[in-house]
Formats: structure tokens, C-alpha cells, sequence
């Protein structure tokens, strides 16, 4: 363990008491045990932790006491968030979330809380300009639920909100919201380096009739590769898993949660442990919905 306080960021200090433990500091603080070791080059088992010495502590978040068995993916879909915020939050979880540790906590927020924009009063687009004439494909991931019948894409940077996107590319509040729906009511959930439609077609809320009558918000695309069993057929867009691919990567890039994922390839595991390579899963389907007979039965395998 070495004294940080040139590179304490948080400028945040606490003093070791005799019989503290990495564990019951973090907990104290309100922060994530691996963020404290990592900070502070505490060894794993915290054994260099000196009474008397001054730590650095993060700023602090909402915290989860790892229980035995849990993975990203359980705690992600029990908090309602996405395993990849859990290894974003947290530094000391590796990109596929397998060293976790029963009894440490983890931080299920953003360290210092979620950024709170500053809005301008009165300050709305006055021109709209016309509607898009053709569709262009996204550069990079899209939030789920945003629409594709898009003619230009904005890539959301870390600060934005909601009212400087609209005034900068000229699209009113209430339509940039609509077009995508995966941003809640206080517009505090936007995804830095994800893409937002800014520009859509005039008809990106059209529905088509499907056979029996019904209505439904887009078109059923067939899977371009074998499905696992169960996979549902009712699905907007595909993803072909490669090597390397883990859910949280899956759900980074198309901007889903576990919980939809699994809806919608129920073959998933909890742990995630098995996905299966050169074939095709879900990644946006008619929101969380059961998996009818029929599309179980359609279903490529």
C-alpha cells in the first residue's frame, strides 16, 4: 500500500482505524471494495492495510453486496440496469465479469452520482426543417428502441442532454424523444458514444398490417444464420455471435439489458455461458414479450 494524495482525485481521505478491513471501509464509504484496493494498491486480501495510514476514497455510489452465485447479468437484471454499467462503474471487474467476489461490494452507479444538465429556460427549435428522404445505417450502436427509419445519427458525448442535442441539430424536444424512446423522462440515462436519430423519414412511426390483421411497429427480419432452440422468430435485428463476443459486449452494442436479451433468447443461461458461435440471437424484439408456440415452432435451429 502507498500514500496516493498527489493522485487522489476525489481528494476524498480516511484514516485507517485499528480493525478496519477493505470491506468495512467500502461499506462505511459507500464505495466499491475492488475501486478501493485498485486506488490505493491494497493487496487482494487487504493484508497491507496499515491502521493509521490515510486512504484515498472514490466518490461515492450506489453500492450491492455480491452474494454467492450472483453475475453481472443476475445483479444487472434484478437492479434494472445493464451488465455492462456494472463493469463500466466498476475497474476491478474484468470485461467478461468473472471475478467477482461473494461478500465485496460493487457499485451499481456511476461514482459521484448521475450527471444533472443545466437547462436554458425557454430556449426550444423554432425550425424543424424537413423530414428525411432516404434511411442511412447507423455508424455504431443505437440505444434499443430507437427508430431505424433514420436519415442522420448524432453520437451522444459525455455532458450531453437532451436540449443541447435538439437545439444543435435543429430537431424539437418532444420528436428527438420520440424517436427514441429508450431515454427517460428526465433525459438522465443518455449513453455517451452510442447514436441517437436526429433526422428521421416521415413515415418512422408507420405501422404495417401483418397477415391476420394485426398491427405491429416494423417488419420481422428472418435470422441470417441458425438460431438457438427457443430463439424467438418475431425479431427486428439479429446478431451473429464471433469469438470473443460475451453478453455484456452484445448489450453494450445494441444498447439492450439482460433481461430483454434472455426474453428473447431464452437458450441463455444466467451466467451467460452459453452462447454458441456462427449462430444467430436476438437483439430487438417487440418489447419484452413471451415467446408464442408459434414462433418457438418457426424458429431456426
Amino acid at each position: 500500500m502507498s500514500s496516493t494524495h498527489a493522485t487522489c482525485l476525489s481528494g476524498i481521505f480516511y484514516t485507517v482505524a485499528l480493525g478496519d478491513d477493505c470491506q468495512k471501509i467500502a461499506v462505511a464509504k459507500q464505495v466499491a471494495t475492488g475501486t478501493l484496493r485498485i486506488i490505493n494498491n491494497i493487496l487482494p486480501d487487504c493484508s497491507n492495510l496499515i491502521a493509521g495510514a490515510q486512504v484515498c476514497i472514490p466518490q461515492p455510489c450506489t453500492t450491492y453486496l455480491v452474494q454467492p452465485n450472483d453475475t453481472c447479468w443476475s445483479i444487472a437484471s434484478a437492479n434494472n440496469i445493464y451488465a455492462s454499467n456494472i463493469i463500466a462503474y466498476n475497474p476491478s471487474i474484468n470485461p467478461d465479469c468473472t471475478n467477482l467476489l461473494s461478500g465485496e461490494s460493487v457499485c451499481l452507479s456511476p461514482a459521484g452520482g448521475v450527471y444533472t444538465p443545466t437547462f436554458i429556460a425557454g430556449a426550444t427549435v423554432t425550425q424543424t426543417g424537413s423530414y428525411a428522404s432516404a434511411t442511412v445505417s447507423a455508424p455504431g450502436p443505437i440505444p434499443y428502441g430507437t427508430t431505424a427509419q433514420c436519415g442522420k445519427y448524432y453520437q451522444c458525448n459525455p455532458g450531453d442532454n437532451c436540449q443541447q442535442i435538439s437545439l444543435n441539430t435543429s430537431i424539437t424536444l418532444s420528436l428527438f424523444e420520440a424517436i427514441n424512446p429508450n431515454i427517460n423522462a428526465g433525459c438522465s440515462n443518455l449513453m455517451p458514444g452510442f447514436y441517437y436519430c436526429v433526422f428521421p423519414t416521415q413515415d418512422w412511426n408507420a405501422t404495417a398490417s401483418t397477415s391476420n390483421g394485426t398491427m405491429m411497429t416494423s417488419v420481422y427480419v428472418t435470422a441470417p444464420a441458425p438460431t438457438p432452440t427457443d430463439t424467438t422468430s418475431s425479431c427486428y435485428a439479429w446478431h451473429v455471435v464471433v469469438s470473443g463476443d460475451t453478453c455484456a459486449k452484445i448489450e453494450t452494442s445494441y444498447g439492450i439489458t439482460f433481461a430483454q436479451f434472455q426474453d428473447w433468447n431464452p437458450s441463455i443461461d444466467t451466467a451467460c455461458s452459453k452462447l454458441l458461435l456462427s449462430e444467430a440471437y436476438c437483439v430487438s424484439g417487440p418489447g419484452s414479450s413471451s415467446i408464442s408456440s408459434t414462433a418457438k415452432a418457426t424458429a431456426k435451429r
